[in-house]
């Protein structure tokens, strides 16, 4: 279809009232911070429904950018024969308005926005404001949930189930449980939050903003903010745990050498951990310096109680750590807190236990060792107890096969017998003095070599006495103890030994059950270690 406009000479059309709507349109669009363009747009559409609910016919409007202006036109198809007037026109009157005109073509007849009258001007109002709002509510919603991980500014509006804040263009919700414990709120008060989410609401309402002050993001958020340092990226933040109100946990790590991670987030006399504290209301805040070391992590994590040991299991990615005893408490923290949080900064399980549990668990091993030594070296009396009879009977059998072995052999050849007696007491006096010769010089020789071995114990005993006074006792690794070689010894147990200075079994021997004692060792223990460690030793020698 061809697209013929015609001015319609019965209408006067007035310029320069359109010209003055659109700079109502612009001043409009100025206030409510939204392009003209989106303004215009929503009168369009408002002129054309107004239009087409009034004369139920088909209108087209179009705007002119360079002069300004809105014009609108009645639509209606060229045919033969008439039979809707509001939406045809017949083709003489076509071709008189436009020449050349043919029919299936639409005719545009220009119309004066004037003539509309009040009703449709009313509609036109209501939908223009509908339209204006349906493009405010848009605006907010794309400014913020581009923004959605920022920390914004504003001031509370109003505490109803929420606290409502006032962002400036915008209205946004606290709910009660991204607000810290204890926090209490008042109108006019200034609060700086997390922006988590923007949702749209599908009932027509603006767009629910939500904010946080207990997730982990804004503590991250507030170091980006005080420590230079981090949003320049020369320190890391590794990970945080927290609970809100109560205490913090964050792992930094500095990709400087020269940089102290834990020094730029504290800052000079603390005032950047500071700044932080009061924004969330004297929040504990521990600082750790990150390391790959799951033991090393996990040991400065749990401050502020202080790691004598800890070991790990890499197999149920579980570390155990002791603590002093005064300590315990210090590490677990008010229902476990302290534990959970480092439990959620590290990744890794940890088991807490005190000094004392810790001795008394090695000292129920030792017990445990023991009575299974015990019970081994009384089965293996029993077991020599029941071989000594048959060893014998088999020593008595085999005396008396010999013995009916010499007998007859005497009945077989008694005169050879006789002739080797004869030889034999006729050699004996040759041979006597050689005898007598040969054990007198093995005798000087055995004398020489005994002083000669005594001598040279002498040397080495002042050796070894001269070595002890002069040198300090070394520390012995696990590896390099032959404590492991006693009957059921476990790593625990040895770790214990040398800590309290027996880290050989020659010490052990060395030593009373008073010494053993006063290391911490239980009396009956100590007994029943001396004398594995004799039994050991007199077995070796």
């Amino acid at each position: 279809m061809r697209k013929c406009v015609i001015d319609d000479s019965l209408i006067i059309i007035r310029k320069h009232m359109n010209r003055e709507l659109i700079q109502i349109l612009e001043q409009v669009a100025r206030e409510k911070g939204l392009p003209v363009k989106v303004i215009v747009e929503a009168v369009v559409t408002a002129i054309e429904l107004a239009a087409k609910k009034r004369d139920k016919s088909r209108f087209d409007v179009e705007y002119e950018e360079a002069t300004g202006t809105l014009h609108l036109y009645a639509i209606k198809e060229v045919v033969e024969t008439v039979t809707n007037p509001k939406l045809e026109i017949d083709l003489k009157a076509a071709q008189t308005l436009q020449p050349g005109a043919v029919i299936g073509d639409e005719v545009y007849i220009e119309r004066d926005i004037s003539d509309l009258g009040r009703i449709s001007a009313q509609k036109a109002k209501q939908i223009i404001s509908q339209k204006v709002k349906e493009a405010e509510k848009r605006k907010v919603f794309d400014l913020y949930h581009e923004r959605i991980g920022e920390v914004v500014i504003g001031s509370v509006q109003r505490v109803d189930n929420g606290v409502v804040v006032d962002l400036g263009d915008a209205e946004a919700i606290l709910p009660r449980r991204e607000q810290i414990p204890g926090e209490f709120y008042k109108r006019g008060d200034k609060i700086r939050a997390l922006l988590t989410d923007v949702r749209m609401s599908s009932s027509g309402k603006w767009p629910q903003i939500i904010l946080s002050r207990t997730c982990d993001e804004f503590l991250i958020r507030l170091f980006e903010i005080e420590v230079p340092e981090i949003a320049e990226g020369i320190v890391e933040l590794m990970g945080v745990a927290r609970d809100p109100g109560g205490r913090s946990k964050i792992g930094v790590a500095s990709v400087d050498r020269n940089v102290d991670p834990v020094g730029a987030c504290v800052g000079m006399r603390g005032a950047r951990i500071q700044s932080i504290v009061r924004e969330l209301r004297g929040e504990k805040i521990d600082i750790i310096e990150w390391s790959d070391e799951p033991d090393v992590l996990v040991s400065r994590a749990i401050t502020p109680a202080k790691v004598q040991s800890a070991s790990i299991d890499y197999t149920d990615q579980v570390v155990d750590i002791v603590v002093a005893d005064d300590e315990l408490a210090l590490a677990i923290g008010k229902r476990g807190q302290n534990a959970k949080l480092t439990v959620r900064l590290t990744k890794w399980k940890i088991n807490i236990i005190s000094e004392s549990e810790r001795k008394a668990a090695v000292q129920e091993s030792f017990e445990k060792v023991l009575s299974q030594a015990d019970f081994e070296e009384s089965e293996q009396n029993e077991s020599q107890a029941v071989s000594e009879p048959v060893d014998e009977a088999v020593a008595e059998e085999g005396q008396e096969d010999s013995h009916e072995f010499e007998t007859e052999t005497d009945q077989i050849d008694p005169l050879r017998q006789e002739q080797k007696d004869e030889d034999v007491e006729g050699g004996d006096k040759e041979v006597e003095e050689d005898d007598l010769t040969e054990d007198d010089n093995l005798d000087n020789e055995e004398e020489e070599d005994a002083l000669a071995e005594n001598d040279d114990l002498d040397e080495e005993e002042e050796e070894h006495d001269d070595d002890f006074d002069d040198d300090e006792p070394d520390d012995y690794d696990l590896e390099e103890s032959d404590l492991f070689s006693l009957p059921g010894m476990k790593e625990d147990m040895v770790e214990q030994l040398i800590e309290a200075g027996f880290p050989l079994i020659e010490d052990i021997m060395l030593s009373t059950v008073e010494d053993l004692i006063s290391a911490g060792i239980d009396e009956n223990l100590a007994r029943k270690l001396l004398d594995m460690a004799q039994n050991l030793g007199g077995g070796n020698g």
